[in-house]
């Protein structure tokens, strides 16, 4: 038996031998081949850079591995024994025992894993004094110009367009001046999803005040009934949406409560006590005054704060032949100012606004004109002649103190340099200095507009940028002798561009950009119905990061 097992292997090594090579050699690498894994990476990277200061990256990466693995297993065994058994006597046995294991065992796998992951990224900033931009994020990170795209909140703007490392902005500090619901309206019908989408805008900037100026398009002669309509478009963003996003508002009562009134009428006589509002009042003023007593008691404490006029001190023209440059008197606005500060301190309006800020309308730096266009009035003059009116110096008399919870001013930079002030810096120095002389040394200063327009001569889309930055770093710095802040906020001027969007006279001081074309809307200008920015300029960025 054990020679026969002996016979066996080597009559099976010799048959192994005599194969045929080619045979041989080809099943190892069959196997090689089956259990090897396939993979294939495509990846593609293009990027694109055109001298028009347009940029684009596109970068597609696409990875397909296919994993395919084919095991064959077959065992054939045979196992044959012959056995012969002739005794001592006549009689021959033979037993032939004959067995077969065949094993055939078949494993397949296959596996493909393709991940595929396209990244497409398109950053299109344009650096021109001619202030035409086409980058615009939106929410796949393309930057175009289109209707309907929104930013990139993830989206950095460049690094010499970030705010400067040094002060920390406080949040309560951050204020914009925004579309006013009043170009909301066309037909008579509110735009409730532009304003949605401002109020989205926003929230989602850090805005924590905005400043909304009341516009009443009904003069003298208007019923109640009609100012009260006029009043009641305000009510969607001052009631609801300004609530929804922790928005307080400033709200501004200009000389727009009477539209279509020349604002010089305050200066005209006569001037008479009236029964409810006091001394040295005429007509505008007692129109005005019951327009604004009208709005504080239809939004009570919904008003985060008042301000009382608007640059009064350096007027628009509001006829072809009227005075520009001019200003509305000192005592004028004392008497408003003060009628009511008192009114919500104590007065018939102490339900609606006891803490309610009051806030002397932001003075113009320039000061005032006289007709030939001559300065005759400088911006501290002017403020020093309220605080010496009649009416401030009674109040302060008989309260205690001034009828005023803060000074407004409108430090924008051109401005500045007419008068031969360098910065932010010297105006404020300038501004407190006067405060001090005027035995008010502790009073906050808010700045209800500052701006930068990018279509000022060669005043740039990054050099608005920097500027906000410094703007707000700057002032947040700025401390009174009993520690707390000389300016609590800061509103920068504007939300948005508005017309016209061309020519010299362009108007793009907003952060954002919302197409609209001349036509017969409200303001001359039809915006896009759905208020989506077209376009979010490097400043968005910079105002977002700041706090």
């Amino acid at each position: 038996m054990r020679v026969f097992q002996i016979c066996i292997i080597i009559i099976s090594s010799w048959l192994w031998m005599y194969i045929p090579t080619p045979v041989a050699a080809i099943v190892p690498r069959l196997s090689t081949l089956s259990m090897t894994p396939s993979a294939t990476m495509t990846p593609s990277l293009t990027k694109t850079t055109t001298n028009t200061r347009t940029a684009s990256l596109t970068r597609t990466d696409t990875r397909t591995r296919t994993d395919t693995r084919t095991r064959t297993d077959t065992r054939t065994r045979t196992n044959t024994r012959t056995w012969t058994a002739t005794p001592t006597h006549s009689n021959t046995r033979t037993d032939t025992r004959t067995r077969t294991d065949t094993r055939t065992r078949t494993d397949t796998r296959t596996r493909t894993n393709t991940p595929t992951r396209t990244n497409t990224r398109t950053n299109t900033a344009t650096r021109t004094a001619t202030n035409t931009r086409t980058n615009t994020p939106t929410r796949t990170a393309t930057r175009t110009q289109t209707l309907t795209v929104t930013p990139i909140r993830t989206m950095t703007p460049s690094a010499t367009a970030t705010r400067l490392s040094g002060t920390l902005v406080p949040a309560d500090m951050m204020g914009l001046v925004g579309r006013d619901p009043y170009f909301e309206v066309n037909n008579n019908i509110l735009n409730t999803q532009a304003i949605d989408q401002m109020g989205i805008e926003m929230a989602q900037l850090g805005v924590r005040w905005v400043r909304i100026d009341i516009r009443l398009p009904v003069d003298y002669w208007a019923s109640d009934a009609a100012v009260v309509t006029a009043i009641s478009r305000y009510d969607y963003f001052i009631n609801t949406v300004a609530p929804r996003h922790q928005i307080k508002v400033l709200l501004l009562l200009n000389f727009d409560v009477i539209m279509g009134v020349d604002a010089n009428e305050l200066a005209r006589g006569p001037y008479s006590t009236d029964p409810k509002y006091g001394l040295n009042y005429n007509k505008y003023m007692q129109v005005w005054m019951t327009r604004a007593w009208q709005i504080v008691a239809r939004y009570g404490t919904k008003i985060g704060a008042i301000e009382v006029l608007n640059e009064q001190n350096r007027l628009p023209r509001y006829t072809s032949n009227g005075p520009l440059g001019n200003a509305v008197p000192a005592t004028v606005v004392a008497q408003l100012t003060t009628t009511l500060y008192r009114a919500c301190r104590g007065g018939g309006l102490q339900t609606y606004c006891a803490t309610t800020p009051i806030i002397l309308g932001g003075l113009h730096p320039r000061g005032s004109d006289d007709a030939t266009g001559h300065l005759v009035q400088t911006d501290m003059a002017y403020l020093a002649a309220i605080y010496s009116s009649s009416a401030f110096q009674l109040a302060y008399s008989e309260l205690g103190r001034w009828p005023l919870d803060a000074v407004g001013y409108h430090s924008y930079p051109w401005e500045l340099a007419f008068i031969g002030v360098r910065n932010q810096t010297q105006a404020y120095d300038r501004l407190r200095a006067q405060l001090v002389a005027l035995n008010d040394p502790l009073r906050p200063v808010w700045v209800t507009e500052i701006g930068y327009n990018v279509a000022y001569s060669t005043q740039t889309e990054l050099g608005q940028a920097n500027y906000l930055g410094a703007v707000y770093r700057v002032l947040a710095s700025r401390l009174l002798s009993d520690g707390s802040r000389e300016i609590p906020v800061v509103f920068w001027f504007k939300y948005e561009d508005f017309p016209p969007d061309t020519g010299s006279n362009a108007q793009k001081w907003g952060l954002v950009h919302i197409p609209f074309v001349a036509g017969n809307c409200t303001g001359g200008a039809c915006y896009q119905p759905d208020g989506r920015p077209s376009y979010y300029r490097l400043a968005w960025y910079v105002y977002r990061d700041l706090h």
